[in-house]
């Protein structure tokens, strides 16, 4: 089962702040680049590349952002729950025999291993049909552990 992250405004408004750091990477950039030359007959390349990261930063904001609605957040499968973590870094992937209990604490679902460690996800990032699905697999995943050990 694949559960899509949900259309919330946070992502809208993320992008719209990588758009903000963008348009405040290439002010700095044309600042750099009107101060410089004109006083030195030449730029300091230092402080173009310098200015060029919020511009790199926020083209990245904005691309992972607006393609927050096409990516899975939680995909469940006969043995395993993964979880996606962040742009750069890989899904975090829960074998079900490892999870001993789940517990819904407000707007998490935190994941107890038989290790003692603990995972979690937002539940604010999942619509209402889909925090119910997970629920009730969870309930039934847990339920089995306790009968059949």
């Amino acid at each position: 089962m694949r559960f899509p992250f949900a259309d919330i405004s946070l992502w809208r408004k993320r992008s719209k702040a990588g758009i903000g750091s963008t348009l405040a990477g290439v002010i700095a950039l044309l600042f750099q680049a009107y101060r410089g030359f004109p006083l030195h007959d030449t730029l300091d390349y230092t402080y173009l590349i310098v200015s060029f990261l919020p511009i790199l930063i926020g083209v990245l904001q904005y691309i992972n952002n607006v393609a927050m609605l096409r990516r899975d957040y939680i995909i469940m499968d006969e043995d395993e729950i993964s979880i996606y973590r962040a742009f750069f870094l890989p899904r975090k992937k829960i074998p079900l025999e490892n999870i001993e209990r789940y517990i819904p604490v407000s707007t998490l679902i935190i994941l107890r291993l038989k290790d003692g460690r603990e995972h979690q996800f937002n539940t604010d990032w999942l619509s209402k049909e889909s925090i119910r699905e997970i629920r009730v697999f969870l309930s039934e995943v847990t339920e089995k552990k306790r009968h059949y050990g």
